[in-house]
């Protein structure tokens, strides 16, 4: 995707009706001066829809499935090219709506609703996705002693 969106809201259905694992890549530079003594580089995604793992060159992160989506990421970046990826998963629901929208033998999740409370092909989509935005941050490490 060219930039951060609702799968939801994509024209294809097979974007706005999925529900497992999508991946955002992307590379950054990181100045020298990002990385001084005493100093926090912290990852904030914004909005996500429903839980992200963050690996920074290579290596886990965390996972985050609650607001605020931040992570501290200072052990794993570099001076200069860094690379992230994003792991975002969101739930089943779009995927159970989208089934109702094709003939029951297309349906990829086979599962028996019971109606009338359960999803139905008119049903709203829910947000999905890594909807930032994006930011990464340098704070200062602040500790000082309790009186």
């Amino acid at each position: 995707m060219e930039k951060l969106a609702s799968w939801s809201e994509h024209k294809d259905s097979g974007v706005r009706y999925f529900s497992g694992v999508g991946t955002y890549k992307k590379a950054f530079t990181l100045p020298d001066d990002f990385l001084r003594k005493n100093r926090r580089i912290s990852l904030d995604l914004g909005a996500v829809r429903e839980l992200a793992e963050v690996l920074v060159n290579g290596k886990s992160a965390g996972t985050l499935w609650r607001s605020p989506y931040v992570i501290d990421i200072t052990p794993h970046v570099q001076p200069g090219k860094n690379d992230l990826t994003i792991k975002v998963v969101n739930t089943w629901v779009n995927r159970l709506i989208g089934d109702k929208n094709v003939p029951k033998e297309e349906w990829i999740c086979k599962i028996v609703s019971p109606d009338p409370w359960w999803y139905k092909a008119n049903s709203p989509l829910p947000s999905s996705g890594l909807l930032g935005p994006v930011y990464i941050r340098a704070s200062l490490e602040y500790s000082a002693p309790l009186k």
